[in-house]
């Protein structure tokens, strides 16, 4: 509009103004003079208007982006959990990863990291970004920093300075062009009294520090993921207990019956090698295993002597033995 306003304008001052006389000039003049004013009003609101909307436009796309960037790493969370749920060993490296990556991507902002696990005292790097797994900073040195104090969530706006104050000025810090850390965030996962899984999260100089929205993310997020190892903890151990009571009951039987002495046990490895071979699913695997252990385990309900019997038994003895399963 801006751009035509002034073509017309450049058009009637050499094609119309020469034909009029002074006063007619002035007042064609003055009329351009409004015109234009009107004119670049009229453009000035349109690009305001225009700029307000892409803006408004921008804002929306990137909360959209975000947006689905949290719903992806939630339903990624949800998928996790159902996994552990499912899974014999709910804490093994692979799982470990995935929650791993999960934390890594959900938070903006962050430069690099790594995860470990902490058993019996011992340290034992699971996965980093960024950093070499031969070369991770301070990772004994943070370790010691929650050894004291087990929480769920640490975060320290200057690691360094940290350190220097808990190990004294004789503390090595690493040069600040190779590892640039300016903060650090730690969740710390104890599933166990000796055994946890530790996520650590750098922030190198260049950001900007950690606000309350994404402090409140990352502490709820670590609670999300402390409740899900710990449940997921001791789901495993009540599975292990209910294992070894079951397993108790058939050594009962063993003694009972010690004709079937490792019986119940053959059965059992026999079937899941055959299930296998057919490639059943873990879950029938798991509840094939089981029926093989307890197979026989209604012997313990029939008479003893019956059991023990050295001669044929009667007719009636053995339908006794029959009804056992």
């Amino acid at each position: 509009i801006h751009y035509f306003t002034l073509t017309f304008l450049l058009g009637a001052a050499l094609f119309h103004a020469p034909r009029l006389d002074q006063i007619e000039m002035i007042r064609f003049y003055v009329s351009l003079i409004i015109f234009m004013g009107f004119s670049t009003m009229i453009t000035l609101f349109i690009k305001r208007f225009h700029d307000i909307r892409m803006r408004q436009a921008h804002e929306v796309e990137n909360q959209n982006a975000a947006l689905d960037l949290l719903l992806t790493e939630v339903y990624a969370l949800l998928e996790l959990s159902s996994d552990m749920i499912d899974s014999n060993n709910p804490n093994d490296r692979n799982y470990l990863t995935r929650t791993f990556d999960i934390a890594y991507v959900l938070f903006k902002g962050i430069d690099a990291g790594y995860c470990y696990q902490l058993i019996d005292g011992r340290i034992e790097l699971v996965d980093t970004r960024i950093y070499s797994k031969d070369d991770v900073p301070y990772m004994y040195e943070t370790q010691q920093l929650i050894d004291d104090d087990p929480d769920t969530l640490y975060i320290y706006d200057d690691i360094k300075t940290t350190l220097q104050n808990l190990f004294g000025e004789q503390f090595g810090i690493l040069d600040d062009e190779k590892y640039p850390i300016k903060s650090r965030i730690i969740i710390p996962l104890y599933y166990q009294d000796d055994e946890a899984f530790i996520i650590v999260l750098d922030k190198f100089n260049h950001r900007e520090a950690i606000d309350k929205v994404q402090f409140d993310r990352l502490k709820h997020f670590s609670y999300l993921l402390d409740g899900l190892y710990k449940r997921n903890y001791f789901v495993l151990r009540n599975t292990n207990l209910k294992d070894e009571i079951v397993l108790s009951i058939v050594r009962t039987l063993e003694l009972y019956d010690p004709y079937t002495r490792g019986h119940s046990e053959d059965v059992a490895h026999l079937a899941v090698e055959l299930a296998r071979a057919l490639n059943k699913d873990s879950r029938f695997i798991a509840e094939l295993y089981w029926a093989g252990i307890l197979h026989d385990i209604g012997k313990v309900g029939v008479d003893s002597k019956v059991i023990n019997k050295p001669a044929k038994l009667t007719q009636e003895e053995y339908e006794l033995v029959k009804a056992h399963s």
